[in-house]
């Protein structure tokens, strides 16, 4: 998987991250082995010397188009009100991949909707396809085991552990960007915007001076910040989150600056943070500004200086060795 995307090879995935643990939950990476009938896994396929892989053939094809039927066999096609359209995977492959109807004529299993799995996040189970996602990361990054997965076949559901509630964990926003379906939304953001509507303005998180990379996703009519993200550039290379996830204060901070008539600047003055109009803190950032380069004038006059003494003593090398007395000494 990881060799393919590397060298431009674009092979689909649902369950599949680069910080995560194997699943093979979803099949829909399926690739075949030159020479073999049968189609296999790429996210748990180990990279060999000549091995040839064909991601595109008619058998490859045919197997997507039958995980993509699968996928939606009970899948609720609520785009029209879910947050994640625009941005579903699940969307982009069935157009890509599948683009017929449902098969099944029988009813669709029904499920719970908006689960509350915390104060922040609700689950809508008939829309989750069982990637095991989010619960490998509260696994295997955050290290809370808050989530997890009960029962069994079409009747398995994700849910929090009795003993470690979700709300506990510091990152656990960061599912929300994880999930690849609509199925764990954030209770701020719901039904507040359309994606499309919306323009990502890279940002930085204002509660510290460590700097973590934030993208707000804004209004394009006005500056009114409509959610928090991280960043791109702590995405990988397939729109996946964070490899450094960020923390709820994080993406709090962020929705809490809404436009900017709200912004409110924080002076520190003699120890003591007060809150102040951004023309004082510009004007203290310009005075501040001025002191580093009045610190830095005397050393860079200095090696201005030391520049004009070396292209002097060149200049009179290159002039004594050109004269005609060095010539006849020579």
């Amino acid at each position: 998987m990881q060799a393919a995307l590397a060298h431009g090879f674009y092979i689909p995935y649902f369950c599949w991250h680069p910080e995560l643990s194997v699943a093979g939950n979803c099949r829909i990476c399926c690739v075949q082995v030159e020479g073999r009938s049968w189609v296999e896994i790429a996210c748990n396929m180990p990279v060999a010397e000549g091995l040839r892989v064909l991601t595109d053939s008619d058998a490859v094809k045919a197997y997507r188009k039958s995980i993509m039927q699968l996928m939606t066999l009970n899948h609720p096609v609520d785009c029209g009100i879910c947050d994640k359209a625009g941005e579903c995977t699940l969307q982009d492959y069935h157009y890509k991949y599948n683009g017929a109807p449902s098969m099944s004529r029988d009813a669709k299993v029904r499920s719970t909707k908006f689960h509350p799995l915390s104060e922040r996040i609700v689950l809508d189970n008939e829309r989750c396809i069982l990637c095991s996602r989010c619960v490998r990361f509260t696994r295997e990054i955050s290290k809370s085991n808050a989530l997890g997965i009960i029962q069994r076949g079409d009747a398995s559901l994700v849910r929090a552990a009795e003993d470690r509630p979700l709300d506990a964990d510091p990152y656990s926003d960061n599912i929300i960007d994880l999930c690849p379906v609509g199925a764990l939304l954030s209770r701020p953001f719901l039904y507040k915007a359309r994606v499309w509507y919306l323009k990502p303005t890279p940002s930085v998180c204002p509660g510290c001076a460590r700097g973590c990379t934030v993208a707000d996703l804004a209004s394009q009519a006005g500056m009114e910040a409509q959610r928090a993200r991280p960043a791109p550039e702590r995405q990988d290379r397939a729109r996946d989150p964070a490899r450094e996830p960020a923390s709820q204060r994080t993406l709090d901070l962020q929705q809490g600056a809404r436009s900017r008539a709200d912004l409110r600047a924080s002076a520190r003055d003699a120890g003591d943070a007060e809150r102040a109009s951004p023309s004082i803190c510009l004007r203290r950032i310009e005075a501040a500004r001025r002191l580093i380069e009045g610190a830095q004038a005397p050393r860079r006059a200095g090696v201005e200086l030391g520049l004009q003494r070396r292209a002097r003593r060149v200049r009179s090398r290159r002039l004594a060795d050109a004269s005609p007395l060095s010539s006849k000494q020579d």
